[in-house]
């Protein structure tokens, strides 16, 4: 596979209107056309038989909503960043090198973090229960405590989630937590999917051209015979191979 030249870097972003709903080919903000929604988990829901107080129900339906409300936000800022041609950050210039539903994910993500810390959630909390051997490690992406109820909270694509907040209670099960009655959960979701082509600078053109090389040296590893070296060289400059 050919490598990019830096006489590339300069990729003009093309119109991804018909892709994200946006009225004119010029239009820089996201109008999905297919409505978002929160999914609590099948399991870990049931909030009045479960939680009983009205109040901490009421509470835990604005705080998860709040959030999701946010998303669009968090979209539109992920989409400016991916259009800036410099500074882009390590989740950005991930998807850039590989533009993936998922990559692009992770730019909304990074982007509704911010949201919401402002809120009170924490965010990539690793939990695991104390109380079920075969339990791992699991990181739902928002955690927030409500009137003594752990409310885990996964973003995730509508059309990765469903009525059962999939996403959630496998990380939530994977944890250990599937008899806990403490706990709730949900799946908020985003709609939209990231533009194809981007601004790029020489110098992001470069970190992506060293993160590829990298990657294929290290597949080519599993080729080289035991006993033997291979001679490895990331490319900084232009030259191509």
């Amino acid at each position: 596979m050919k490598e990019l030249k830096s006489q590339n870097a300069d990729i003009s972003v093309k119109s991804v209107a018909n892709r994200l709903g946006e009225k004119s080919p010029g239009a820089s903000s996201l109008n999905s056309p297919i409505q978002r929604k929160v999914h609590f988990s099948s399991r870990f829901f049931n909030l009045t038989k479960r939680i009983g107080n009205p109040q901490t129900v009421t509470a835990i339906n604005l705080k998860v909503k709040s959030l999701n409300s946010d998303i669009p936000s968090a979209e539109q800022k992920a989409l400016e960043g991916l259009q800036q041609k410099n500074d882009k950050t390590p989740h950005q210039l991930e998807y850039v090198r590989n533009p993936t539903v998922a990559n692009w994910g992770y730019c909304i993500e990074e982007q509704l973090d911010d949201y919401a810390s402002s809120q009170g959630w924490s965010t990539q909390v690793s939990v695991k229960s104390d109380k079920v051997e075969t339990s791992q490690k699991s990181r739902p992406d928002y955690h927030q405590k409500i009137d003594g109820i752990d409310v885990y909270v996964d973003l995730t694509s509508e059309r990765q989630s469903g009525s059962t907040g999939p996403h959630i209670t496998g990380k939530l099960f994977k944890a250990g937590f599937e008899k806990e009655k403490h706990i709730v959960g949900a799946d908020i979701t985003y709609s939209s999917t990231g533009p194809k082509q981007t601004e790029t600078s020489v110098k992001d053109l470069k970190k992506i051209q060293k993160k590829n090389q990298k990657r294929a040296l290290k597949e080519l590893d599993e080729y080289v015979p035991p006993g033997e070296k291979l001679r490895k060289k990331v490319h900084t400059d232009n030259e191509t191979t």
